[in-house]
């Protein structure tokens, strides 16, 4: 079962140790169960009395199954375990093949909480913790009991844990030439509701063409190679009536397998960097100057690699709160909590080039955006 809470491992103080629910197994055994039990009860009122004897040994092997299952469930109840210190969540599971996933606190920025109806019913449910800058959920506390007490101490962890230390505060870095041929490749960041997405809509309306990968990566499940692959992994059922990817299906299996998660983003990844490339390449031969990508996380991804200038979009942090408010129904106590997962402001704006002020005045943002822009297209053009 691991450690007592408050126990010490490894200079970690532990601050939840637990199990799924018990009822667990009968949530993962239901479905067969009923599925088995319709089975045997068609068998028994379907064979006549001259051939009882059949329906008998279907009526076993329906019952055999289930028994099976239910017991199969207890050994996968009894291999699994979570655990949270004051570092670091944990799960371990796997009966056959032991799947363990470890993820420091400090990565966490958010946290979900995921019912079903049978689990509602039954007092339970499933708490999920992700980092910033993906759709799935890195570690889950599967069919566990009080929820939301769990969330609590997740969270009071979270508040506790120490924020990465400040890069040393240092003007931003200089320019260098552009690497991809005539067309300037601009990488956004900022703190979060610094107003980046403003920024690059401004930017395309002076001629610059915008990647968007979340976008891209939305469009990469609709790939036909990528949901050939879905299909081949995980069946039909990761397809909707229209035979477009079910995003909600996908993110119910990465959801309880993150070994899948990792095989899904080992898929979509490569292509959604190629078709920045493809979106570059294309921008170059319209005769565009300047491409700029807007990417979750880019400095932290490595996205910033693929680009020759970092533009970082920065506001007051009153203003960054009162847009999260407005549009986000998020509380200081939740800014900070999603913040303390990135890279600090100061480590940001040290490895921009430019840095761009959006406080709230509109026409100053506009001069400033156009004043950015002019300087990118002086240097694709190249020395006069």
């Amino acid at each position: 079962m691991g450690p007592a809470p408050g126990a010490g491992i490894g200079g970690e103080t532990v601050l939840l140790s637990i199990r799924p629910s018990v009822w667990f197994v009968l949530i993962r055994s239901l479905t067969l169960i009923i599925v088995m039990g319709l089975i045997a009860a068609l068998a028994a009122w379907g064979f006549s009395a001259a051939r009882a004897a059949g329906g008998a040994w279907v009526v076993l092997g329906a019952a055999a199954i289930a028994v099976l299952k239910f017991m199969w469930e207890i050994l996968e109840w009894a291999s699994r375990s979570y655990l949270l210190t004051d570092r670091r969540i944990v799960r371990r599971a796997g009966v056959l093949r032991r799947d363990i996933a470890d993820l420091p606190l400090r990565n966490i920025q958010h946290i979900t909480i995921h019912r079903s109806l049978l689990e509602r019913l039954l007092g339970v449910g499933t708490v999920g913790m992700a980092t910033p800058g993906t759709a799935w959920t890195e570690v889950y506390f599967l069919h566990v009991d009080d929820p939301e007490g769990i969330m609590r101490k997740v969270r009071a962890a979270m508040d506790g844990r120490p924020r990465p230390a400040p890069a040393p505060a240092t003007t931003p870095r200089p320019a260098h030439a552009p690497a991809h041929e005539g067309v300037i490749v601009i990488g956004l960041v900022g703190g979060i509701g610094a107003g980046k997405s403003e920024v690059a809509r401004a930017m395309a309306d002076l001629g610059a063409v915008i990647v968007d990968s979340d976008a891209e990566a939305r469009a990469a499940l609709e790939r036909p190679e990528v949901k050939s692959k879905l299909v081949e992994w995980w069946g039909g059922g990761v397809l909707d009536a229209a035979g477009r990817a079910d995003r909600a299906a996908i993110a119910r299996i990465i959801f309880e397998r993150p070994v899948e998660r990792e095989r899904l983003e080992g898929l979509v990844h490569p292509l959604v960097k190629s078709r920045r490339a493809e979106l570059i390449a294309r921008a170059r031969a319209a005769g565009a100057t300047i491409a700029v990508i807007d990417a979750p996380l880019l400095l932290e991804a490595g996205v910033d690699a693929e680009c020759d200038r970092i533009v970082f979009v920065d506001a007051p942090r009153e203003v960054r709160l009162r847009r999260v408010m407005e549009t986000r129904g998020w509380s200081p106590q939740e800014l900070d909590r999603r913040e303390k997962a990135q890279w600090p402001l100061d480590r940001k704006r040290a490895a921009a080039h430019e840095v761009i002020v959006n406080d709230g005045d509109r026409e100053a943002l506009r001069r400033r955006i156009a004043e950015v822009v002019a300087r990118a297209r002086a240097a694709a053009a190249g020395p006069a």
